[in-house]
């Protein structure tokens, strides 16, 4: 385990920012139990598991300008909770993000996502929770969109970015 907030640290906020992760026992960044929590410009990549675990947390979680990299289970892992998820790469990994019984918000019209999310080998998003989870203005590594197969599960991918470009 890289880094990690649970409930016996008895931590309330938790900001993880600009770490390089690599090769991890099993998972490169994990915080539940309710913690709220920033996650800011780190890398984390070859991990035998997921990168980013998010789970059993309702307080405000940010992931922001991440890189998640040749995980082997998946990217990001989220379940019973909604992170922010704001200008992350996350590719060639087992499944990109991997969303059960969550809400995350990875994008809306209003609040464009910005994610690069594509060459997941499982899929780019996975939900399979019964809510729609929005993944709104994100580039799926070609101008027409997510592949045939990226996208499982109850998704809103639509307007998506033609190509890749932080700040447009």
């Amino acid at each position: 385990l890289g880094i990690s907030s649970r409930h016996q640290c008895k931590i309330s906020k938790v900001t993880v920012k600009y770490n390089t992760i690599t090769n991890s026992f099993s998972v490169g960044i994990l915080v539940t139990s309710n913690s709220s929590a920033l996650i800011e410009g780190n890398r984390v990549t070859d991990s035998p598991e997921v990168g980013i675990i998010i789970s059993n947390s309702d307080k405000k979680i940010l992931l922001l300008d991440n890189t998640l990299q040749r995980n082997r289970s998946a990217g990001i892992q989220c379940s019973e909770a909604s992170p922010i998820i704001r200008q992350n790469l996350i590719t060639q990994n087992g499944f990109g993000i991997l969303i059960d019984d969550a809400q995350p918000n990875l994008g809306t019209v209003a609040a464009p996502g910005l994610n690069r999310l594509y060459d997941n080998k499982e899929g780019d998003v996975v939900n399979l929770g019964k809510s729609v989870v929005l993944a709104q203005q994100n580039y799926w590594g070609r101008p027409n969109g997510p592949c045939q197969n990226c996208i499982f599960g109850k998704v809103e991918y639509k307007p998506f970015r033609l190509s890749f470009s932080r700040h447009s």
